[in-house]
This record gives structure tokens, sequence and C-alpha cells, in this order.
């Protein structure tokens, strides 16, 4: 049989673990070594909840619909397979640990990817009406015959219109919007000294930097890209 049942958790407060009581949970569970109890008709039982399976029914189209984790899930970790929104309770410490927590739902093939494939391809790819028994093999041919570029990026890894969210949790006079906006600059430039730059990050410097030349960028990228590296005297990175 097979059906659907909430989830209970254990709360009690700092200073007294010994006072605890249960919370239902429908939607949200969190990314800790919790315990969780089954019951069943006649039953109930304790069981251990491990991250693991966790992270397995989040990567999923079905609950647990909100994962919350300390920094412990912001390294090493994929959620991007159904998720492209990220809550930050508090902000990462510096520009590198923040790219590793934009990192766990910006990578190959995340729901932002498919998302923005869908919209550009998704009634091609209906009504053309290919020999495959899925919709979503026709439109990944599609994609991959339509959108691909020689660098082997798009449109897996980057594509126009592709957006993960962020969403702070901010006050009145707070500089949470303006230290994440900085986050953001700071990995671009992180990113742009090893000579991958996020194309949508420095067309926004370059906008809102009149006087940044051409020239300066250029000189202050370490390219290591092996494609762009054998365009030959047409390429446009520097050593």
């Amino acid at each position: 049989m097979l059906r659907l049942r909430s989830s209970v958790f254990y709360v009690h407060a700092l200073t007294a673990a010994d006072k605890r009581f249960t919370i239902r949970c429908h939607a949200a569970l969190p990314f800790t070594e919790g315990r969780v109890l089954i019951q069943m008709p006649g039953e109930a039982e304790e069981k251990p909840l491990r991250p693991d399976e966790l992270r397995k029914a989040f990567n999923s189209p079905f609950w647990p619909h909100v994962l919350a984790t300390t920094s412990i899930g912001q390294e090493g970790l994929d959620f991007h397979w159904w998720c492209k929104t990220l809550v930050h309770w508090d902000l990462a410490s510096d520009p590198v640990s923040h790219e590793q927590r934009q990192g766990r739902i910006q990578r190959y093939a995340g729901l932002a990817i498919r998302t923005a494939i869908a919209q550009q391809l998704g009634a091609a790819a209906l009504a053309g009406a290919g020999p495959h028994a899925s919709p979503w093999v026709d439109l990944a041919g599609l994609a991959e015959s339509t959108l691909a570029d020689r660098s082997g990026l798009k449109p897996w890894w980057i594509l126009p219109g592709a957006k993960t969210e962020n969403i702070l949790f901010t006050v009145p006079t707070s500089e949470q919007e303006a230290r994440f906006k900085w986050l953001q600059e700071q990995v671009f430039l992180y990113r742009l000294t090893l000579g991958h730059p996020n194309q949508e990050d420095l067309l926004e410097l370059l906008r809102r930097n009149d006087d940044l030349s051409r020239d300066q960028v250029r000189k202050s990228s370490l390219e290591l890209s092996a494609y762009f590296g054998n365009l030959g005297a047409d390429a446009t990175s520097s050593y």
C-alpha cells in the first residue's frame, strides 16, 4: 500500500534539552542528523533520519519541498535537480563560501537550465512529435541541436534565461541586500581572475563601470580554458 504521511520532529529549547515537544511537518525537513517517528497501524517506531536520505528525497519532484540546512549543506552536495531557489537565513562570510553555496543549485542540467530550455523550445518539441516516447527526450535533442556551442557549455551548463532565485531575510536598515550584491561582485572578480567569468555578470560589471576598458579586463584574466586557448590568433584571451 502506498500512502502519504506527515513527518514528526522534536523541538527543545537550548537551555532545556530534556523538555521537548513534537511538530508535524508536511513540506519542510531539516538537513541534520535527526530522528523521525514512524507511525503505522497499531505501532510507532523511532528511526534515524540520515542526511543522505533527505538529499535523495529532495532531489525529486515530491516532498520534501523545503530543505533547511546549516553550512554543512553548502559544499559538495547537489540540490539542483528540482530546486532553483536559495533562501539565505544569513549570508556567507566570504565570496568563496558564497560561491560554494550558490553552486548547490547552479549546476549541470539543473532545474533553472531545464526550465529555460522548456520555455524556449517546449512548443517546438511538442509540435515536432519526434520518434521517442518521451517528449523530454525530444526536447533534450532539440536543445543539443539548436542551442549548443563549440565550448560544450551550452545548453546544459549556461543558458540565457536560466535564472536561479535568491531570497534574503531583511529588515528595515539591514545591510543584507548591499552585502549580497558585494558578495556577488566579489565572486565575479574571483572567477574573472581564473578566466571563467559568468557572461551576464561580466556585462553587468562593464555596464556599471564605464572607465573599465576591454584591455583592462583582458589583462586581469588568467585564461585556463583549453577551448579558447586553441582558437589561435583570433582568441580574446590573455596569458
